[in-house]
């Protein structure tokens, strides 16, 4: 009997107690004698010498017996446990599952455990993944085998949603997929923390808290910033409601910087290019050549910005955009801001581009400080090229004796055009040299950080009397209060003071990209905004402020206890 057929018994069973409960009926169970088949839990019982037999029965094959899974339904699919391949319901198959009777995550299908913390960094707009990567490894990285060998009891993930930036909405639902994903289950998610870089702030804030719909808790509880428009992006304010402004600066930015090397190149070209150069440098085609080339050339840079910034999501980075975007939406909120240095002697915007141009994750791990120096230095090495050219060119000058008629075969008007063609080019790089004296308050300007504005420079004060009119001023340049005591009123005699204003170009600390006012006041803070002095916008992912900002958070937990985190 040990060898019988366990469909052979199942139906010998139907047969024996046709009027017993029906358990189950599957298709691969066959019909015994044209009626669906039955099956008595107490079948067993009728057949005591097979019992061997039945208790080692796999229904649904998946190595497991029958008797160990029993016959509840653990994730209330409506399969008993013994026919389920996923008894627990956590994704893992039950032949694979180390606790299939518990709910756990892949690979093991046993539950994480419950003092390892999560944190999710989510990148800027148009970043991707790789933004945090070397700080998120050197908080809570991981190793080949999946083992942590960060610095810290941390796990981290890096949330990508670059392929799903149409509007806010859908960069949230990507990351609100993502954290479910990889917070199936989990216990403890209430301990995770999410942190933003920049429109990565902004995506949080719109996806608001999310929970475990099975276990209830949260899935995080700590929500950090970087750099993140709380109160909007001005330079999205100007793409959308001043595009002229970013035309008019790509045109003057590509006149200025291309004309005087072209004209040299072309000045400097041998034979009939050679001549031709110069004469269309000297006659003004050039220049006029140039104007229609970067008219063109930004017409259509710009129409590809704008067509980039219609995929993405510039209208609801606007000040009056963000201003309606719930606030952070835990109990532990802290948000990071940058003052770049240099905004006063004009190398904030070579500072930032410095950044730009080399990526920060491109410097070892906190050193994208060095993206400073690059940048400035990168500023100068070109304004210095420029102001060597205007001095060679209008150093040169045709010999006198080229002017004679016909001297070695020379004319007057070979001359001319030289001479025109020589201070056109000296004219040309001056144009550009001027350029690099604009940059700054230009950016400054396209990113709402810079605007003329009437400044108080100073009081006056008027000794007046009702007989004589005036009988004295004085005059305070940068007083704050201005009033004064020894002009006092009486009967015949009264004081009138007021303040002296001058239009100025005003600066407002900015990181390069987003104004300080707007990354530090953060609606829903429940920790007061930290400065990252001299980090600018794309540097400070991966600078030393952000070093120190990594042991704020996870060493001092932001003076409480919350973001303090065990090290390895």
């Amino acid at each position: 009997m040990k060898t019988i057929n366990i469909i052979f018994l199942i139906c010998i069973g139907t047969f024996v107690f046709g009027q017993g409960e029906i358990l189950q009926q599957t298709s691969d169970t066959p019909d015994c004698a044209g009626t669906p088949t039955k099956v008595h839990p107490n079948v067993i019982q009728v057949l005591p010498e097979v019992i061997p037999e039945l208790v080692l029965m796999d229904s649904d094959g998946d190595g497991i017996p029958d008797k160990a899974e029993g016959m509840g339904d653990l994730d209330n699919d409506g399969i008993p446990n013994y026919l389920d391949n996923d008894s627990d319901g956590d994704g893992v198959l039950d032949g694979l599952d180390q606790c299939y009777s518990t709910v756990g995550i892949p690979p093991t299908g046993c539950p994480v455990i419950n003092d390892e913390r999560f944190v999710y960094w989510v990148h800027g707009y148009q970043g991707d993944e790789t933004s945090f990567k070397l700080v998120a490894a050197d908080v809570g990285g991981l190793d080949d085998n999946g083992n942590l060998n960060g610095r810290f009891n941390m796990r981290s993930h890096l949330v990508n949603y670059s392929a799903n930036q149409a509007s806010l909405d859908d960069a949230s639902e990507n990351v609100e997929m993502e954290i479910r994903n990889r917070s199936v289950n989990r216990t403890n998610s209430e301990q995770d923390i999410v942190i933003g870089h920049s429109l990565g702030g902004l995506v949080l804030r719109n996806m608001g808290q999310i929970t475990d719909p099975v276990l209830g808790v949260e899935e995080f509880g700590g929500f950090i910033t970087f750099g993140t428009p709380h109160l909007g992006a001005e330079a999205a304010e100007t793409l959308v409601n001043n595009p002229e402004s970013i035309t008019d600066a790509l045109n003057y930015t590509c006149n200025a910087l291309t004309l005087g090397p072209l004209a040299d190149n072309l000045s400097n070209l041998d034979g009939i290019l050679g001549a031709l150069g110069i004469t269309a440098n000297a006659l003004g085609f050039l220049e006029e050549g140039v104007n229609l080339g970067c008219d063109f050339a930004s017409s259509n840079g710009f129409e590809a910005v704008t067509a980039f910034g219609e995929l993405g999501i510039e209208d609801e980075l606007t000040p009056t955009a963000v201003s309606t975007a719930p606030p952070m939406a835990t109990p532990h909120n802290a948000a990071f801001y940058g003052s770049e240095d240099g905004l006063i002697d004009h190398s904030l915007t070579p500072r930032f581009f410095g950044a730009i141009t080399n990526s920060p994750t491109s410097f070892p791990l906190y050193g994208a400080d060095e993206s400073d120096e690059i940048g400035v230095a990168s500023f100068a090495a070109s304004m210095a090229a420029y102001q060597t050219s205007v001095i060679e060119y209008s150093a040169q000058s045709v010999p006198w004796w080229q002017y004679i008629p016909a001297f070695w075969g020379a004319t007057t008007i070979i001359a001319i055009i030289n001479q025109q063609s020589i201070d056109n080019t000296a004219d040309a790089y001056q144009v550009g040299l001027d350029w690099f004296s604009v940059a700054h308050p230009m950016w400054m300007e396209l990113i709402g950080a810079g605007q003329f504005d009437f400044v108080k420079t100073g009081c006056y004060c008027y000794d007046m009397n009702t007989t004589g009119g005036q009988s004295g001023q004085v005059l305070f340049p940068g007083e704050e209060d201005c009033t004064i005591s020894n002009l006092e009123s009486s009967e015949n005699n009264f004081a009138y003071c007021g303040s002296t204003y001058d239009l100025k170009f005003v600066y407002k600390e900015n990181d390069g990209f987003i104004l300080k006012i707007s990354a530090a006041n953060a609606p829903g803070l429940t920790y007061d905004p930290i400065l990252m002095d001299g980090s600018n916008h794309m540097q400070m992912k991966n600078d030393s402020n952000m070093e120190d900002a990594v042991k704020k958070i996870f060493v001092e937990g932001l003076s409480k206890e919350f973001f303090k985190t065990d090290k390895l």
